[in-house]
């Protein structure tokens, strides 16, 4: 929620070290800006823009509160999908990478699934569908509209609504709206092996499931 005032210099971002590249458009970003000098900033504190923002750095002192310094970086990462400290940690970034569990940090389905379990066990299945909807929309905004948690937000609302109406959950319409909502929003974001790894993922899970289901 900061408004800030400096001075920067602005360069194409299809072009880096001199060779095309679609990694920074795949994301949203159009141009990169090279810092020069710095102004004056002051808080823009009226616009419910970021309240999401403002949500999650309060979250963000309760954690650091809460837990002791060696597993913070960690829990920030899992309950916020803020990575900062764990790749500031080398230690801790490559024990991650080398036993490939680097995807855990990732704000994905998992985090979706758990907030809407806990919500549910709270207040029950049927009042969680109304409550826990705009929670769970609060919480994507909340750590960054990623692919992944776009995506987890939109099957799980799909989910919900089944849920609601008594149907079963049609995964694979959850994940073709979710990947036309951020194709929607970002087209050059089809380019992004982030999207395309979580979503062939999630697609190869509800196949294998769709099968061992009818199988059964």
């Amino acid at each position: 929620g900061d408004l800030v005032e400096m001075e920067l210099d602005f360069v194409d971002a299809t072009v880096k070290y001199g060779e095309s590249t679609d990694m920074y458009s795949s994301r949203g970003t159009h141009l990169r800006a090279y810092f020069i000098s710095a102004g004056e900033s002051r808080r823009d504190a009226g616009s419910v823009l970021y309240y999401p923002q403002d949500l999650r750095e309060l979250l963000s002192g309760a954690i650091d509160a809460a837990f002791p310094e060696d597993v913070r970086a960690v829990m920030q990462a899992l309950l916020l999908g803020n990575t900062e400290g764990v790749y500031d940690d080398e230690r801790l970034d490559s024990a991650l990478a080398v036993t490939g569990l680097s995807h855990v940090i990732s704000v994905s389905g998992m985090h979706v699934a758990f907030l809407f379990t806990m919500i549910s066990q709270l207040l029950g299945r049927r009042r969680a569908v109304f409550f826990g909807a705009p929670v769970i929309v609060l919480f994507t905004l909340m750590v960054g509209c990623t692919p992944a948690a776009v995506r987890a937000c939109v099957m799980q609302l799909f989910s919900m609504l089944a849920l609601y109406r008594g149907s079963m959950p049609d995964g694979v319409h959850g994940l073709g709206a979710a990947l036309l909502l951020l194709l929607g929003i970002n087209p050059y974001s089809v380019a992004s092996v982030s999207l395309q790894l979580s979503f062939a993922a999630v697609l190869g899970m509800e196949q294998a499931s769709y099968r061992a289901y009818v199988r059964l």
